[in-house]
């Protein structure tokens, strides 16, 4: 797996503002486990067979008149070591945290 690369491309769908979608799940806060396991089992069944799908955690959304669940910038992201060590084994398997080494520059 190429983490440069998505690194990269988690930069770019906060960047561009990318709304949800069947592999993009933003979540406010670590406090949503509830809502972050879903999500993991929701991708587990990868139904439309994506390569890579992101949870981003720390990550507000916001609705708009043309688009639900679109980013909002600059990130809350969250505080390093305030993850739960279920947190970090979902992390782990691929799940994606962006606090400022993944996100530079966009706040």
């Amino acid at each position: 797996m190429d983490y440069a690369l998505i690194k990269k491309q988690a930069n770019e769908i906060l960047k561009n503002k990318t709304a949800e979608c069947s592999y993009i799940e933003y979540k406010a806060s670590e406090q949503q486990l509830d809502k972050i396991v879903k999500t993991i089992c929701a991708y587990g069944n990868n139904y439309y067979n994506n390569d890579i799908q992101y949870i981003f955690i720390g990550v507000e959304e916001e609705n708009n008149e043309k688009q639900k669940a679109i980013p909002v910038l600059p990130i809350k992201g969250i505080t390093e070591g305030s993850v739960t060590p279920l947190i970090l084994c979902l992390l782990a398997a691929q799940v994606v945290c962006p606090w400022a080494a993944l996100y530079n520059g966009l706040n």
